[in-house]
């Protein structure tokens, strides 16, 4: 099954671009799939250091439009491009998506990825774990001047915008699909719906967040094949810091058994401050969760 891991970035971001890169071609299974990035605002040299270790870079247009695109920001193109990336990386059976600021530790994350699309299912992971904190998203009740009022959030409010009230209220409770890693077959009738559904949004909606949104409305709303994967498969690490096994040199999930984490993605706040992260044998070390960081000293698999 030929497979590819396809990522995107600009020049800002391209250190984060840098230590996936790394993490995928240290491991030697990574010789079986190909690596595809979307170009959006790279530099020369930038290109220069991923032309040996990626099989294309492609600078995408603007896949998805609305009547302001003259001052959406250029990394905009690679969130509207997600659900086109068989046309812009042709002839492969199963797209493997990880967001730049992600790294890979386990490539067991990468084979249950692809093993899940090869079924036809988009292969997604939920952002829930019994070591993230549990949060809330129902619709709050609060009361000025002795009027109630309804608080909601913003997921709440995008779907309110995009599908009416009723949809909204419906599908705020499901747990939130992070698009920061996924993967589909390229036959998988997801790539033609999320277009219809991410076009329809940006016509209707001028919030962000609007990939991830509809492509957790093919789930949700128009209930699309699915495999929930474990969170060890993407590890929000603003969520939740995993522990470090010193033994075998290894990130891992907080609690028994203290699976290895597969794909670590650093995000919001937890890119590049130095962390407090506990061992499994009670000490403490202070690090950042970068990959060129200390981590990038494990053993390849």
């Amino acid at each position: 099954m030929k497979t590819c891991v396809v990522t995107s970035a600009n020049a800002n971001f391209f250190p984060y671009l840098e230590d996936l890169v790394r993490s995928i071609r240290d491991r030697p299974q990574s010789n079986a799939v190909d690596l595809c990035v979307l170009d959006v605002g790279l530099s020369e040299e930038n290109r220069s250091w991923l032309a040996p270790l990626a099989a294309s870079i492609v600078r995408p247009g603007w896949d998805l439009r609305r009547s302001s695109d003259e001052k959406a920001p250029e990394h905009e193109k690679s969130l509207r491009s997600r659900p086109f990336l068989p046309e812009h990386f042709p002839g492969y059976d199963v797209y493997v998506h990880i967001d730049a600021d992600a790294w890979v530790q386990d490539w067991s994350a990468i084979d249950l990825l692809v093993q899940a699309a090869s079924t036809g299912a988009l292969a997604i992971v939920p952002e829930v774990d019994r070591a993230y904190p549990a949060f809330d998203t129902k619709l709050k009740v609060e009361r000025i001047m002795g009027v109630p009022y309804r608080i909601s959030s913003g997921g709440w409010r995008r779907y309110k915008d995009i599908y009416g009230r009723q949809v909204a209220d419906r599908l705020i409770d499901q747990p939130t699909l992070n698009a920061g890693v996924f993967a589909l077959a390229a036959n998988a009738p997801h790539w033609q719906a999320w277009r219809e559904q991410f076009q329809l949004a940006l016509e209707r909606s001028r919030r962000s967040g609007l990939d991830q949104l509809t492509l957790e409305y093919l789930t949700y709303g128009l209930r699309m094949p699915v495999e929930l994967l474990p969170a060890t498969c993407n590890w929000v690490a603003h969520r939740s810091i995993p522990k470090y096994d010193v033994t075998r040199n290894r990130l891992v999930e907080p609690y028994l058994p203290h699976r290895d984490i597969g794909i670590l993605h650093l995000t919001l706040g937890s890119k590049d401050e130095e962390r407090e992260i506990q061992t499994l044998d009670g000490k403490t070390i202070t690090s950042t969760l970068r990959y060129s960081g200390a981590w990038r000293t494990h053993s390849a698999d």
